[in-house]
């Protein structure tokens, strides 16, 4: 309920009630034009009685429903009800809110009851859902960030695999290059100096053939008699391992 008093000290308790001031003429009339109150409080100004107060908002073309409180207070008034200072107390003022009919009643406008209420719950809902909202944006960046630590993890485990996988092959070629280092390898690589460097190879040959020419021809030019000695010394020799057996 919007209420527009001319008495600040007079204070609606209900929590739904929403109370504007206004404490001069000018004050009041500017108030009704911008805001459409459901009823308006009027009391008594300096200098001002509250019956007088009243005739200015008539004057202006205001229908709005009045309570009007003060020392002296016309019953005649076109007032919902006219109280004595010390009858407003702030438990019969709220009886005779609770009679005015709503604007959003009197207009057929929706949603009909009071328009402060569902500004309060509005109020509560949107803050649910900013907080719900807030938890949710928590929980996506949570997420997010641990996305963000398995990429690294995989990556990290992927560029392990790759060195593992380097060593391995680098093994395998020490392996391969050991095994290809036996004999035969050799044999393969005189062979294939050959073919690579026939002149040359004809001639290490020639001179390899020389060589044992000259040692054949060398022992042939020994002396008769020490050719005897070598021939004594070896069938003694291979005597002496026939009577040892």
């Amino acid at each position: 309920m919007r209420i527009l008093s001319t008495n600040p000290a007079i204070v609606p308790r209900h929590r739904l009630t929403e109370t504007d001031f206004a404490t001069t003429r000018t004050e009041i009339l500017q108030m009704l034009r911008r805001t459409n109150y459901d009823v308006i409080l009027v009391t008594d100004l300096p200098e001002t009685p509250a019956a007088r107060v009243l005739d200015w908002v008539r004057a202006a073309g205001w229908r709005i429903p009045a309570i009007l409180v003060g020392d002296v207070v016309p019953q005649e008034a076109d007032a919902l009800a006219c109280l004595h200072t010390k009858e407003a107390t702030t438990e019969v003022l709220e009886s005779y809110f609770r009679q005015v009919p709503r604007s959003s009643e009197m207009s057929g406008e929706w949603p009909p009851g009071n328009v402060q209420e569902l500004i309060i719950l509005t109020k509560d809902s949107v803050a649910a859902q900013t907080h719900m909202a807030a938890e949710v944006s928590n929980m996506s960046r949570q997420i997010s960030e641990l996305r963000t630590g398995l990429r690294e993890d995989i990556r990290e485990l992927g560029s392990k695999v790759d060195e593992f996988r380097h060593y391995a092959d680098k093994q395998r070629d020490a392996i391969v290059a050991k095994i290809g280092e036996g004999p035969l390898s050799r044999v393969q690589e005189g062979l294939k100096w050959v073919v690579e460097h026939p002149i040359l190879a004809m001639a290490v040959f020639l001179a390899i053939l020389v060589l044992l020419a000259s040692v054949v021809v060398g022992i042939n030019a020994l002396q008769p008699g020490k050719m005897e000695m070598i021939r004594d010394w070896s069938s003694g020799h291979g005597a002496q391992k026939a009577g040892g057996h």
